[in-house]
């Protein structure tokens, strides 16, 4: 831990070694996982609300576009993803081991069958043609800032076109974080 009144000093030193870079300075902080009730009335019309059917007529995703997801687990089983799983990655395990940790791994199934889900039809999600890219950052109940950092990286160098963190379940309770930029 860098005291507050000496990450200036530390920040200037590191940026003048490196060219094009500026450090990110943060305080670490652990993050637990909490059960939601989703109050299932407020999706009888999300089709609707959100204009997805007058999108679908546009486009409804493509083979070619990765969408990341990083969340807390999945149910890579689940037959929404059947062929569209591409490089999962489990932050803590460092390998493509990725699952779903009882109610609490939940929400990462969810966010991707809402984001890439589709049935026989290539209906469900909002851009069901496209691929999936899974990625853990909890180790159970648990995650940190930097775990989920660090899936936002692997996506990124990985091939991502597109990267989903769920950040009000992720980061409710960061208030306290001191964030650079």
């Amino acid at each position: 831990v860098v005291p507050e009144e000496q990450r200036d000093s530390i920040k200037e030193t590191i940026s003048s070694k490196f060219s094009n870079f500026e450090p990110i300075a943060f305080y670490e902080t652990i993050v637990r996982a909490y059960e939601t009730k989703l109050d299932t009335s407020s999706f009888k019309n999300f089709h609707d609300i959100i204009q997805l059917q007058e999108a679908w007529n546009i486009t409804r995703g493509s083979e070619k576009i990765t969408v990341a997801v990083v969340d807390n687990g999945f149910d890579l089983s689940h037959n929404a993803f059947n062929g569209k799983i591409i490089k999962p990655y489990n932050i803590f395990t460092g390998d493509g081991k990725v699952y779903c940790d009882g109610e609490l791994g939940k929400h990462g199934t969810h966010v991707a069958v809402t984001a890439i889900g589709k049935d026989s039809t290539n209906i469900g999600g909002v851009a069901p043609l496209c691929k999936l890219m899974p990625i853990q950052v909890f180790d159970g109940e648990f995650t940190t800032n930097y775990a989920i950092m660090n899936g936002i990286m692997h996506a990124v160098k990985n091939g991502a076109d597109v990267v989903n963190v769920s950040a009000e379940p992720i980061f409710e309770n960061l208030s306290h974080v001191d964030v650079e930029i």
